[in-house]
């Protein structure tokens, strides 16, 4: 049965070329090529395919570092306050929400209160700050006093101004440990000037009031606020530069890894056409003279070649002897004539 299917596959083997196969026959040889040839690529191709593979994932993390710095520096935050009236003094909160907790912040209240005399009459007044958490645990108070003073008029100006902006300090350096605060200001006297003139209540009056919170910056917070744009591209340049040198080392060590685990053959690989003609082993002649010993350990083999090298030595000695014949011969009929012409002589 092996025969006859190894018969079949010969015959199958011997016949003659389709199309398709004469079709196809250069696809399947570039294929066989790129194949064995793709097997020494193989420790370099991987490393390229994942480099190109991950370059725009590289990229991708790299603009978002840069937009990571961007927004890293704190900024400072304008929050409005609505006083309320007619429930003692004006008072009223809010939320600060854009707050970073390692961040020191200079705190102040901002009012725009009408130009008018009765806010000049008032003389000193108290603002009060009370920053909470959510969960209404007092983290710091502050209260300062201030009054109001009317604006300076210049000789040139023919308006007097009807508002003035009235800045009142309340906290500096304060950094609050947390992202989200509430916020609850207090504007006036708790006696309501009561005490004062006809003894009849009076307020402060505010158009607007805001709670402004600015940034001190230092080291490299300063150094990003300074320059903005360039930190971010030196930020994202960086990024991506050490990700590309850090993929080219994977990349690398993979391949030389790979070079250096390949299977080294311990004996040399025969040709694949071994040569028509051997030369002939050159006979020393000493061996001539002395023939070749086995020992009683040697198989078959050596007893053959030690047998064709005795018929060697016979044949080798036989055409020595006709050659020598041959010459002596030579010789003796080159010297007859020189006798001949001496006994004439």
């Amino acid at each position: 049965m092996y025969a006859q299917r190894q018969r079949r596959r010969a015959e199958k083997q011997q016949a003659a070329p389709t199309f398709a196969s004469l079709l196809l026959a250069p696809w399947y040889y570039l294929l066989d090529v790129v194949w064995s040839e793709s097997k020494l690529a193989i420790p370099y191709l991987v490393p390229l395919a994942l480099g190109v593979l991950l370059l725009p994932v590289l990229a991708l993390f790299s603009l978002g570092a840069g937009w990571m710095v961007w927004t890293s520096v704190p900024v400072g935050w304008r929050e409005p306050i609505f006083l309320q009236y007619g429930d003692g003094t004006p008072h009223g909160e809010t939320v600060l929400r854009a707050l970073v907790a390692d961040q020191a912040y200079n705190i102040a209240l901002h009012m725009l209160v009408p130009a008018s005399q009765s806010n000049y009459d008032l003389g000193n007044f108290m603002t009060s700050l009370v920053l909470s958490t959510i969960s209404n645990k007092t983290i710091i108070s502050a209260s300062k006093p201030s009054v109001i003073l009317p604006p300076k008029t210049s000789l040139l100006s023919l308006r007097t101004p009807q508002t003035v902006v009235h800045h009142v300090q309340l906290l500096k350096d304060f950094v609050p440990g947390a992202t989200r605060l509430l916020a609850s200001v207090e504007i006036g006297r708790k006696d309501m000037w009561r005490s004062l003139g006809t003894g009849a209540g009076r307020e402060v009056t505010v158009f607007e009031a805001y709670l402004v919170g600015e940034v001190k910056l230092s080291g490299v917070r300063a150094l990003i606020a300074a320059f903005p744009i360039l930190t971010t591209l030196v930020a994202t340049i960086a990024f991506f530069a050490f990700s590309v040198m850090g993929l080219l080392a994977f990349a690398g060590a993979y391949s030389y890894i790979a070079a250096t685990s390949r299977p080294v053959d311990a004996q040399p690989s025969k040709p694949a056409i071994e040569p028509l003609v051997t030369p002939k082993a050159e006979i020393e002649p000493a061996s001539l003279l002395t023939p070749s010993t086995t020992s009683d350990d040697d198989d078959d083999r050596s007893s053959e070649s030690s047998g064709s090298t005795e018929k060697e030595m016979v044949m080798v000695k036989s055409e020595a002897e006709e050659e020598s014949t041959s010459t002596s011969l030579l010789r003796r009929r080159l010297s007859q004539p020189f006798s001949e012409s001496g006994s004439e002589a």
